[in-house]
């Protein structure tokens, strides 16, 4: 996985590729690559997220914002994610 930060969004893959997270705003949002299917869409904080990134089992992603909170989100097991 790998991720990376662009005018307070952030951006990450999956260690295995098949998820994308980002932030949009003050949301964070996952997708299956594969299918488009949104899996999550919610708030993360009252400020830009500047990282982020997957546990290497993808049961989680970690997302950091502009003004120093972290919080973690677990993912619920998808069929092929």
């Amino acid at each position: 996985g790998g991720s990376d930060s662009f005018g307070g969004r952030a951006v990450a893959f999956s260690p295995d590729a098949t998820l994308l997270a980002f932030s949009m705003g003050n949301a964070l949002k996952v997708f299956n690559v594969a299918t488009s299917a949104e899996l999550v869409n919610v708030a993360v904080s009252d400020s830009a997220s500047t990282d982020m990134a997957f546990a290497p089992d993808q049961s989680f992603v970690a997302v950091l914002s502009s003004s120093g909170y972290l919080r973690v989100f677990a993912l619920a097991k998808t069929e092929g994610a």
